[in-house]
């Protein structure tokens, strides 16, 4: 896991953009993941700079284990965060049922 405080950004063909903001970055069946804090910090509220840096962190590490972006339920850790934090505010710290049964099976044995 990679912290910075530096702003990142990927080339996103989807939307045709050279460069694309993010907040964190983990490929799927990866060893490392970077996550910013450029975009999530609140001077005033340190607890919520806390929750919204632990989300990212698990969401990106989420990717790592093989998780992508939940569709199924949007309070899910793994839903895409659409480079907005309110979405990641709204979002619990916790997987939904369907990732976490993808991520306990990881563990089997």
């Amino acid at each position: 896991m990679i912290i910075t405080e530096k702003d990142i950004a990927i080339k996103y063909k989807t939307h045709n953009a050279d460069e694309w903001s993010i907040m964190g970055l983990g490929y799927r069946h990866g060893k490392t993941c970077v996550v910013s804090t450029f975009r999530i910090k609140k001077k005033d509220d340190e607890a919520l700079f806390k929750e919204r840096l632990s989300k990212i962190c698990i969401h990106e590490i989420g990717h790592n284990f093989g998780l992508d972006h939940c569709k199924a339920n949007p309070a899910c850790l793994m839903n895409d965060a659409n480079e907005t934090i309110s979405q990641a505010d709204r979002e619990g710290i916790y997987f939904c049922k369907i990732c976490s049964k993808q991520v306990k099976s990881l563990f089997k044995d």
